[in-house]
């Protein structure tokens, strides 16, 4: 199985290039030692001020030892196939990007990224083509390189975020190692 370190030089020099990231620069690239979790949520209008409920559980997965850092970051229900404009959505891009690559690589399938459609028709401007994200995923990285996604499909089992969390959490519990696919 072939690894691929996530968050390169060239997307970080990108960052550091842009004039619309002189005032804020988000962290894109995960860090090379130890056990990094990255969680991508969207919410919804109705849901603006409240977190995923997974989200607090992967926290614990921080204070617990299991991982040495958790970001947490949000993204659009969309996001655009052609050029985006803002970093925060080139990263979001890319990690969509990086996620098919992992999914790839490890005969997993991940169905939360096989909607596309034509959007911004009408009032919200040209269309143009996007990607829909998922609620939820879970991006696990050791020592930078990605090596799990959640949710994913492989060899006909779904495993979900809440699946994996509490695989995760027992394993902890039983201060036994924990394989998670």
């Amino acid at each position: 199985m072939r690894a691929e370190r996530v968050g390169s030089n060239e997307e970080v020099s990108e960052m550091k290039h842009s004039k619309e990231v002189t005032t804020r620069t988000p962290a894109t690239a995960v860090p090379a030692n130890g056990r990094t979790i990255e969680v991508w949520t969207r919410h919804t209008p109705d849901e603006a001020h409240r977190e995923h409920p997974c989200v607090g559980r992967i926290r614990r997965l921080e204070r617990d030892g299991y991982a040495d850092r958790v970001v947490v970051r949000e993204w659009d229900r969309t996001v655009f196939l052609g050029e985006p404009v803002e970093p925060r959505k080139r990263l979001a891009r890319r990690r969509v990007a990086d996620f098919r690559e992992w999914a790839r690589v490890t005969s997993a399938r991940l169905p939360e990224f096989d909607r596309e459609a034509t959007v911004g028709t009408g009032r919200m401007g040209p269309e143009h083509e996007a990607q829909y994200l998922p609620p939820i995923v879970v991006a696990v990285y050791e020592d930078g390189v990605l090596t799990n996604v959640v949710p994913h499909v492989r060899g006909g089992h779904t495993v979900a975020v809440s699946e994996w969390l509490g695989r995760v959490e027992e394993g902890r519990r039983a201060s036994e190692p924990v394989v998670v696919c």
